[in-house]
């Protein structure tokens, strides 16, 4: 056994060192030795106050202390050991005195909840179940955090179908917003859209915390390119509070998709903190830059883009486009032949690629490149009138007139980029049939 001073602790700091009982310390003394339960809450007092203020050096000396003192009976010393284990990531140890608390006090909640989300952490996700399904026992049955909890587990597990039930349990029993965005992602994961926008705006109208879920559905409508609605959230929360990067960088983006370069560069530079490393960032800063016809620093921060993601498509793209238009066609197409190995899927590279080639003297090449982008995009404006552009360079004029008839047939109802087509020259049928 073990005594303590009077003095032993002032405002939770230990002042004197615990002493190991002695057989020279007087009958009284030893009279006086407070029962193990009161010596418990003390040191459980203390070590409370120790870990609620951070202090988790001293909370881990009265630990070994009082491990040894009780012998590993104090649960609450073993749970506390277990959350400063698991704050240093070391799960597997945590998950060790997380059962050690619980076999001296198997009712405790809070251990149950702490073994089982180490489980989860583990791997362990049906066993993780179990032990959630356990804590039921001796719960509230309108605990939403365990319903959420073991949605979490089966979502790991893909049993989609079981975690949509227990995590629309949780939802029904709290309006705390993480059930809420949870169920989204697993929405959106299933490629439930409707069902996804669905739940996040009911967390929109129900969570008092909702500034995540508000950013989640205007990204979600950002990418099925529902841009007005999108627009409207973001700008439904600026005007309550500041923006979070990811939202701002959103909300830059359509911004800059309306032509609105200034403002849009002023938008991603507010959310440039976070994405200072971001391709995406200097790509869409160099789009803007390319807009306003500032090809120097547009090619600045392409280059900058490029050098953070070489494999980026984006990148690549964007940066051959400026390099073509301001005649740097070798080095357009040493970055154009980066884009058509990044993606052999889309058109676009293969297309500029093509520009920058026929410019290069290179028609073969040029060709080649051309009809690989016809095979992809048979009825774009753009693609059609540069390959008749290159057939006509080769001299392949009925080729070419073919090519143009389809192009007419199209470009009635068709807007050609003409940043795309800046390095190109528009030709007609008449032209053509003069060479014939």
């Amino acid at each position: 056994m073990m005594i303590m001073n009077n003095n032993s602790l002032s405002n939770g700091v230990i002042s004197q060192q615990l002493e190991p009982y002695r057989q020279s310390d007087s009958i009284s003394e030893r009279n006086r030795k407070a029962p193990d339960d009161l010596v418990i809450s003390i040191y459980n007092w203390a070590l409370h106050r120790h870990y609620v203020r951070h202090q988790y050096q001293m909370s881990e000396a009265i630990i070994q202390t009082e491990m040894i003192r009780s012998d590993g009976r104090n649960e609450y010393a073993s749970y506390l050991k277990g959350m400063l284990l698991k704050k240093e990531g070391k799960v597997q140890e945590s998950l060790h005195y997380f059962q050690k608390s619980y076999h001296v006090n198997s009712i405790k909640l809070a251990t149950v909840r702490q073994i089982a989300k180490s489980l989860f952490l583990l791997g362990n996700h049906t066993q993780a179940i179990i032990v959630y399904s356990e804590a039921f026992q001796n719960s509230n049955p309108s605990e939403w955090r365990i319903y959420y909890n073991i949605g979490e587990c089966y979502m790991a597990l893909d049993y989609n179908d079981d975690a949509e039930k227990n995590l629309i349990k949780s939802i029904d029993l709290t309006r705390h917003v993480t059930p809420y965005l949870t169920l989204a992602r697993l929405y959106v994961h299933n490629n439930e859209i409707k069902k996804a926008i669905k739940i996040y705006q009911m967390a929109v109208s129900f969570c008092s915390d909702r500034k995540e879920a508000v950013v989640k559905l205007g990204l979600l409508y950002l990418q099925t390119h529902n841009i007005l609605k999108a627009f409207q959230q973001f700008g439904s929360m600026i005007s309550q509070v500041l923006l979070p990067s990811n939202a701002m960088f959103a909300m830059a983006y359509i911004i800059q998709i309306h032509r609105e370069y200034d403002i849009a560069i002023s938008k991603f530079k507010a959310s440039g903190p976070s994405f200072s490393e971001s391709s995406y960032l200097w790509n869409d800063i160099g789009v803007c830059f390319t807009g306003k016809h500032k090809f120097l620093a547009a090619t600045s921060c392409l280059k900058r883009a490029n050098y953070l993601n070489p494999t980026a498509l984006l990148a690549s793209c964007n940066l051959g486009k400026v390099l073509i238009i301001t005649n740097q066609f070798s080095s357009a197409a040493i970055y154009l032949c980066a884009a058509v190995a990044a993606s052999t899927r889309n058109f676009i590279p293969f297309l500029l690629l093509s520009l920058a080639l026929k410019a290069l003297d290179d028609l073969e090449g040029a060709e080649k490149t051309i009809c690989k982008a016809n095979l992809l995009a048979p009825q774009d404006p753009a693609v059609l009138l540069n390959y008749a552009i290159v057939l006509e360079a080769k001299g392949e004029y009925k080729h070419a007139i073919t090519i143009l008839n389809q192009l007419n047939d199209i470009s009635t109802v068709t807007t050609i980029d003409s940043q795309v087509m800046g390095p190109a020259r528009f030709h007609n049928v008449g032209d053509f049939i003069k060479k014939i």
